[in-house]
């Protein structure tokens, strides 16, 4: 009887097939995961956006449409410039007053 001693190359070759298949997984995972958190961040500043500019507009008394620009938000104090810092280029707010 031969002593059997160590893997074959089959095994080997499987097992670090099964590793890079489990490595995919969790990368994919860990992607998805980024994804769904930037997108939980985006709904938030949009969120806090929508409160600011809502409540600049009750209080400076605008009566017209107008676009508000962020700077001018954090400015009067309706938002934290560090809320926002990041945001400033992608985000402007349309302000459409509503007639009634």
């Amino acid at each position: 009887m031969k002593n059997k001693k160590g893997f074959t190359l089959i095994e080997i070759i499987v097992t670090i097939a099964l590793l890079g298949l489990i490595g995919g997984v969790i990368a994919i995972n860990i992607v998805n995961i980024n994804k769904k958190q930037e997108n939980q961040e985006e709904t938030r500043i949009e969120s806090t956006l929508k409160a600011a500019a809502e409540a600049y507009v009750k209080v400076e008394k605008i009566t017209e449409n107008c676009n508000l620009d962020i700077d001018e938000l954090v400015k009067e104090s309706y938002i934290k410039e560090s809320e926002v810092e990041k945001y400033k280029e992608d985000y402007y707010i349309e302000v459409n007053i509503g007639e009634g």
